[in-house]
């Protein structure tokens, strides 16, 4: 049954309808057939990754384009001398049918997952997707929503979040795994960490402490090394997925501040070690971290960016590859309109004064009282897939977000 199912499934190139028409169907036969749900999830996540990955985000729909279907269903002829222009805006309305499609999709996802009753059920639910998110969503390179259903879920019980981070945590830590794979856990933890509203101080601080663990394990090893984006790639992932969170989470680390946590972090080792992260992570998780260290007297990255600016890297690394640090953070603003409601309250935004002000609104931002974390700085991406810039309704260009050793604090947590 699964091989006639995955068949005829429809192609993505099938109007949002059919497609709605056929994963509503799978949806009723994941409730009645036990025996194929851990397929169908993977079948479904990865007809559902096959449109992510083809979506420009520049091209995300406005909102009188929204639905727009281009069925030809009126059969009109076009003339020659207009046939090149017909199909180049073919083309644009084909990238915005898949935001649609995409969007539609996605929210009869969240709608069955919200209708899964608690209990057995939806833990099996829980452990299907992971599954699916272990074999399609962390090989994806070019995901962009697909992965906030594990988002979702997880906001619908703690354990479950908890559960995430130790997975991600457990890979992070299998030396046996590729790079990439370790790099992609990097990025999953400090996005998810840090975006992830629902996550109390005591985990947060249990995620930071593990991320750094895994730093200065890794620093005992290559104390002494030279700084190379490709050699270290997973030292400077970690590094920059622990600033992230902690920059993303000030506010409330601030409102807990832990001195003797902060102290036990050994951060300022970090900093001054030979791999100097602070070189090769992002520039604007730096300058924002720098800004909330200034009044800590066991943290001075100051003198360490003063020294970096006469520092020239070379281009390339000892391997021959780029020496540049390329970054990735997965659950950067979900921007499909309808769907994007359903993450309201449970989404930490970047936020200056200006956009608390006047965003109350927003049809795309939770209220301002339930997002954790304002901070005043903007972060202009560089090589996250959201360096596209794209406007959302007539907010500001968002322009805010920034798109693998036991772990001894945390690990022990999850036990």
């Amino acid at each position: 049954m699964i091989l006639v199912l995955t068949e005829y499934y429809p192609h993505k190139s099938f109007p949002m309808p059919v497609q709605k028409c056929y994963l509503e169907n799978l949806l009723l036969i994941l409730d009645y057939c036990v025996i194929l749900e851990e397929r169908l999830w993977e079948v479904i996540l990865d007809r559902i990754i096959e449109i992510d990955v083809e979506i420009r985000l520049e091209d995300l729909p406005d909102e009188d384009e929204l639905f727009l279907e281009n069925d030809d269903e009126f059969g009109l002829f076009v003339m020659d001398d207009e046939q090149e222009l017909a199909n180049n805006n073919d083309i644009e309305i084909a990238y915005k049918n898949n935001a649609n499609k995409l969007d539609a999709m996605l929210g009869l996802m969240i709608q069955y997952l919200e209708a899964v009753p608690e209990g057995e059920r939806r833990d099996n639910v829980f452990k299907n997707m992971l599954k699916a998110f272990d074999s399609l969503l962390l090989h994806t390179h070019k995901s962009k929503f697909t992965q906030f259903l594990i988002f979702f879920i997880c906001k619908q019980n703690r354990d479950y979040a908890t559960y995430f981070l130790k997975y991600l945590f457990n890979k992070l830590e299998v030396e046996v795994e590729s790079p990439i794979i370790q790099r992609t856990c990097a990025a999953y933890i400090g996005s998810f960490a840090g975006r992830a509203a629902y996550i109390d101080i005591s985990h947060l601080k249990e995620a930071i402490h593990s991320l750094f663990t895994w730093i200065h394990r890794y620093l005992d090893k290559n104390e002494g090394s030279y700084p190379d984006a490709e050699r270290h790639a997973v030292f400077y992932s970690v590094c920059q997925a622990a600033l992230y969170v902690i920059c993303f989470k000030q506010d409330l680390l601030s409102n807990n501040f832990d001195h003797g946590f902060m102290k036990n972090l050994r951060i300022q080792r970090v900093l001054e070690s030979s791999l100097n992260p602070l070189i090769l992570i992002l520039s604007t998780v730096v300058q924002e971290f720098h800004q909330f260290t200034q009044n800590l007297s066991y943290i001075n990255c100051g003198q360490i960016l003063e020294r970096n600016k006469n520092i020239v890297l070379p281009t390339k690394s000892s391997y021959g590859g780029s020496n540049h640090l390329d970054t990735f953070f997965p659950f950067d603003p979900y921007l499909l309109k309808h769907s994007s409601q359903y993450f309201k309250g449970y989404y930490t935004y970047w936020k200056s004064e200006n956009d608390i002000e006047s965003s109350e609104d927003d049809d795309f931002t939770p209220d301002h009282d339930s997002v954790q974390g304002k901070p005043s700085f903007q972060i202009d991406l560089s090589s996250s897939w959201e360096r596209a810039q794209f406007m959302v309704e007539d907010n500001e260009e968002m322009n805010m977000s920034i798109s693998p050793l036991p772990m001894s604090g945390y690990m022990n947590s999850f036990y």
